[in-house]
C-alpha cells in the first residue's frame, strides 16, 4: 500500500458515509387495493414496496444482521394518510438502518440489493462491494423480465 491513504479507505467502508443520505422512502402511492412506498436512490425511484414486502424482506435479513425478528413498524387496522406519512418517516429510517448494516454480510447484501431491485451500477455507486467482502466473489445474472436491467446478484463464498 501506498502513503497516500489506501490504508485508511480500506479501514473505513466507503458506503458508510453515503447509504444514509441516498436511499430512502420518499413518499407512497395509493391503489386500489394497496399502498405502495416509493423507494429512492439518490433523486430517481428505483422501487415501490408494500409494507407487506418490508416485513417480508425484515424475515429473511433480521438474523443476519442480528435484528429483532419482530418488525420495528407495527401493522395497522386503519390506513389514513396520516398513518402513511409515518409509515414513509420509519420505513425510512428502518431502510438506512438496514442498509448500514448489510454490505458486511453476503446474504443480507444480497437480499437488500434484490428487495431494492438494483442494478449493478447502483450497488457500484454506492461502494457497497468493499473490502469487507474480501473471499466473496459478485456477479450478476441478467433476467430478461427484470426491469431497468435488473438481475440477480450471485454470491459465492470462498471458504
Amino acid at each position: 500500500m501506498s502513503s497516500s491513504g489506501d490504508a485508511d479507505a480500506l479501514s473505513v467502508p466507503p458506503y458508510a458515509a453515503r447509504t444514509a443520505s441516498t436511499i430512502e422512502v420518499s413518499g407512497f402511492v395509493d391503489h386500489a387495493d394497496h399502498t405502495a412506498y416509493e423507494v429512492k436512490l439518490g433523486p430517481r425511484v428505483v422501487s415501490a414496496k408494500r409494507y407487506s414486502a418490508f416485513r417480508d424482506f425484515h424475515a429473511q435479513i433480521f438474523a443476519a444482521l442480528a435484528l429483532d425478528p419482530r418488525f420495528p413498524i407495527p401493522k395497522a387496522v386503519r390506513h389514513s394518510a396520516s398513518l402513511k406519512r409515518d409509515r414513509v418517516a420509519k420505513l425510512s429510517q428502518y431502510l438506512q438502518q438496514v442498509c448500514e448494516r448489510a454490505p458486511g454480510t453476503a446474504a443480507a447484501l444480497g437480499a437488500l440489493i434484490a428487495f431494492l431491485e438494483l442494478g449493478p451500477a447502483d450497488v457500484e455507486a454506492l461502494g457497497w462491494l468493499h473490502a469487507s467482502t474480501v473471499g466473496t466473489s459478485f456477479s450478476w445474472r441478467s433476467s430478461a423480465s427484470s426491469p431497468r436491467g435488473v438481475g440477480e446478484l450471485v454470491v459465492l463464498l470462498r471458504l
